[in-house]
């Protein structure tokens, strides 16, 4: 047992030599006392010294810490992948049974030896069903590991069959699990298949009508020299073309490319099946869907300048990674000034002859327009714009950098461009007073130094249904090089101006229902659907029941009702199974009723279908870099031997300590009051005052 306080302990000497003193001097000197006998005075003298010794502990709060030790036992833990591959294998109903049961048949082995824990290798699983629809066998190790971190594991019982098809080499996380051993079981069986398997299909998420667009498919197969394959393509269940190629190795990988006409508007499902061979292992992976949305149109996007620049480049790369985007730039001098089929206009550096004119034709078709304004853009010209904009006379340039406004509310941009933006190059612009239209929402403030000033570098505003935007200064293209050069790819940058240009072609929504779907998600997902209604004020309003429909592709119908969350509305549909359904949604506000219809498309998810031998291989690495050993799932009972045999796996003693003031001690009050009271006895029998 230890003892401290809060102050050191050295000070309760001279301490318990005062009370000492006090004790002794309060029994001397009276005239009742000298009658006393020698050991009445010094039993007095006792008590009032114990209890001031007493009082004197109490207030240098002394703690006592006590300690005693916990045995604790080695962890067994059981760690069965829960992933859909398992069952890949002609014995999956007897090996299924097994691993459900491995933790008990682990103890019935091993006794008492260990504490046993059974941990499912697929985390987001509430339970072990084998129904994880993909492997990622690092991250669920990693999780593992960072549960059990601190505590006494001995080792590690694993049954998978080794195959994973997201993130790392499981090896790496097993060698972090520092001196613990891995007994790895293989399930399935290693011999390659007789099998043939659509291993990807790849397609455009959206298509224009009347275009025609490829869908590629990856196609491997295992054991099938010689033989002939046929894939087709199916649209609505109809064969639409189909071709057919030699398997010209045992581990032969074919691609083939169909070339599709979008003829109708909306989403539509295609099928890429391959022909059934003799004697495949596995039909499963011979189908896959893949769902094409054709879009009637694009958006147009004009880019107008005066001369060429390094900023109508930067601009028009990041938008024409947006397929939705049909993306033209021209120089003033070469353009016709033709409107009629334009969504929007990015103007740089506005300095034509006829700038009037121009506007004119803009506002009047009510084009949104993205300006750049450079040092050669005057007063003169840019005030024939009616952008709101004055800028400085002269010819005087400033370096101004950005800096985000937080307060921006205009769109969402994610937090790594927010972070981007605060470090981007300056932008040279006309030095001077700026004079800025009262409805701009700034998305960057200028900045000189650390010196943030409230004018606006990049902001947006509007004027008579016209949307627009306005970046005050030159050097963009400066951005795109600072992205690549802090994150080694443009991503950012493009985001930037792809979410400007999306705010600016998107035509105000007036609707007084408003309803977001997810538009694609895969099998296994949560499907959750948001929606608003508004009153006649545009304010929001949820008083009113909300009706959903719910169609699948056999016209299968379910009815559901939206929740009403603190101003709008939400539902969750749960998981549903693959394929297109269609929706609709209805409500009445201020006696008018609102309808909103569309598609949701839930893709089918085959990975774990796709490998149908088990890759030992890792396990064995597994267990040879801890030290641990590997076998067969049939072969397991030698595991469970050399583990018992193991003189390391023991029992660990835990030191635990428990810390008690002395003002925690009931006790304690009780003997105060006792030797209070004893005192005061003795003196008032022995003619005390």
């Amino acid at each position: 047992m230890n003892w401290t306080s809060y102050v050191s302990l050295w000070w309760l000497l001279p301490a318990f030599v005062l009370a000492f003193l006090g004790a002794y001097f309060l029994y001397q000197g009276k005239s009742w006392i000298s009658e006393l006998k020698k050991g009445q005075r010094w039993l007095l003298i006792g008590l009032r010294f114990s209890v001031l010794s007493l009082l004197i502990l109490l207030l240098f709060g002394v703690v006592f810490e006590y300690k005693s030790y916990q045995d604790k036992k080695p962890i067994l833990l059981t760690v069965v992948d829960n992933s859909n591959s398992v069952l890949n294998y002609k014995d999956s109903s007897l090996i299924k049974e097994k691993l459900l049961l491995l933790q008990e048949e682990a103890r019935a082995q091993l006794g008492d030896q260990f504490e046993y824990v059974f941990a499912p290798l697929f985390p987001d699983s509430v339970q072990t069903n084998f129904g994880g629809q993909s492997t990622n066998l690092s991250a669920q190790l990693e999780a593992i590991r960072t549960t059990y971190i601190n505590e006494n594991v001995g080792a590690v019982l694993y049954a998978s069959d080794g195959n994973f098809n997201q993130g790392y080499n499981p090896v790496y996380v097993a060698e972090k699990f520092d001196f613990v051993p891995f007994y790895t079981l293989g399930v399935g069986d290693t011999v390659p298949k007789k099998d043939q398997y659509i291993k990807d299909v790849a397609a455009n998420e959206y298509a224009y009508l009347n275009n025609t667009f490829p869908i590629q498919i990856e196609i491997e197969g295992r054991k099938l020299k010689g033989e002939k394959g046929t894939v087709e393509l199916l649209a609505d269940g109809k064969l639409l073309s189909q071709q057919s190629f030699t398997y010209s190795s045992d581990f032969a990988f074919k691609q083939v490319t169909f070339e599709v006409e979008a003829k109708k508007v909306g989403i539509q499902r295609f099928t890429v099946r391959l022909k059934e061979l003799g004697q495949e292992y596995n039909l499963k992976n011979n189908q896959k869907d893949v769902f094409v949305e054709v879009l009637e149109a694009r958006n147009r996007i004009l880019l107008l300048a005066e001369s060429p620049h390094p900023d109508i480049a930067a601009i028009k790369s990041a938008l024409e990674t947006n397929q939705n985007l049909e993306v033209s730039s021209h120089l003033f001098s070469k353009w016709d000034k033709n409107t009629k089929n334009v969504d929007m206009v990015v103007w740089h550096d506005p300095g034509s002859k006829d700038p009037q004119a121009i506007q004119d034709l803009l506002e009047k078709d009510k084009i949104p327009t993205l300006y750049v304004f450079t040092p050669n853009s005057t007063n003169a010209f840019v005030a024939k714009l009616n952008s709101g904009l004055v800028v400085p006379a002269g010819r005087q340039t400033d370096d101004v950098e950005p800096s985000f406004n937080s307060s921006f509310e205009t769109f969402t941009v994610s937090e790594e461009l927010v972070e981007l933006m605060n470090f981007l190059p300056p932008l040279k612009m006309s030095y001077g007073k700026w004079t800025f239209p009262s409805s701009a929402q700034p998305l960057l403030y200028q900045r000189l130094g650390s010196i943030i000033k409230k004018d606006p570098l990049f902001f947006f505003a509007k004027k008579a249904n016209q949307k627009y935007a306005v970046i005050c200064g030159e050097g963009v293209w400066r951005w795109k090089i600072q992205d690549y050069a802090k994150n080694g790819n443009f991503n950012l940058f493009n985001e930037l101006f792809l979410k400007t240009t999306q705010y600016l072609v998107t035509k105000s929504n007036k609707s007084q229902f408003v309803v977001h779907p997810p538009q694609r998600r895969a099998k296994g997902e949560d499907i959750e659907f948001t929606a608003e209604v508004y009153i006649d004020a545009m304010e929001l309003y949820n008083k009113s029941e909300v009706r959903f429909v719910l169609v699948d592709e056999n016209k299968k119908r379910k009815d559901f009702n939206f929740s009403k969350t603190e101003k709008a509305y939400q539902l969750n549909l749960g998981s549903l199974e693959p394929g297109l359904y269609q929706w609709s949604a209805s409500t009445t506000a201020n006696g008018k009723k609102l309808e909103k219809s569309g598609s949701l498309v839930i893709n089918d998810v085959l990975i774990e279908q796709l490998t149908n031998e088990a890759n030992h291989m890792i396990l064995r690495q597994m267990a040879a870099q801890t030290e641990g050993e590997f076998a067969t799932f049939q072969n397991r009972a030698k595991l469970y031997q050399s583990i018992s045999q193991r003189k390391d796996l023991t029992t660990v003693s835990y030191p635990l300590s428990k810390f008690l003031e002395l003002i925690d001690w009931t006790w304690l009050f009780w003997g105060l009051l006792l030797l209070f009271t004893g005192e005061w006895f003795l003196r008032k029998w022995w003619g005390g005052y």
